[in-house]
């Protein structure tokens, strides 16, 4: 699906591959979904899951996580990067991965999370979360 504001062209400057992309208005805005709109396990359509951003701020976050469209899978992607333990202690560390091990309910808003749903963990493999911890 391509955006009516997006620049699909490749550029190559000495044998080196770029991207273009179309330069944005510092002021125009975007409606931010915090929940993917995607997942069908959250009231996606909740006023509490949108906000109103930048749209340059809005591009960017989505650049940097990728498909990690969830609070839950950012937070796991930001831990996951290694450079990361150089500097926070052991302890933080162990707390963020035991936040990342808390029941869908107990981690977002209980309004945000369908019935069916609120007991289950975040991750469909506990052992992602059990590896970091011990």
């Amino acid at each position: 699906m391509r955006k009516k504001n997006k620049i699909d062209r490749i550029c190559y400057i000495n044998n080196k591959q770029y991207k273009l992309i179309l330069l944005k208005d510092k002021t125009s805005q975007n409606l931010h979904h915090v929940l993917s709109q995607k997942n069908k396990e959250y009231n996606v359509d909740s006023k509490e899951n949108k906000k109103v951003v930048s749209e340059i701020w809005h591009d960017n976050l989505n650049r940097f996580f990728g498909n990690r469209q969830m609070p839950h899978l950012q937070l796991k992607y930001m831990l996951e990067d290694r450079w990361r333990d150089q500097v926070l202690s052991e302890w933080v560390v162990k707390e963020l991965y035991a936040l990342l091990s808390l029941p869908r309910e107990l981690f977002y808003k209980e309004s945000l999370v369908k019935d069916k749903y609120k007991w289950k963990s975040l991750f469909n493999d506990e052992k992602i979360l059990k590896d970091f911890i011990s």
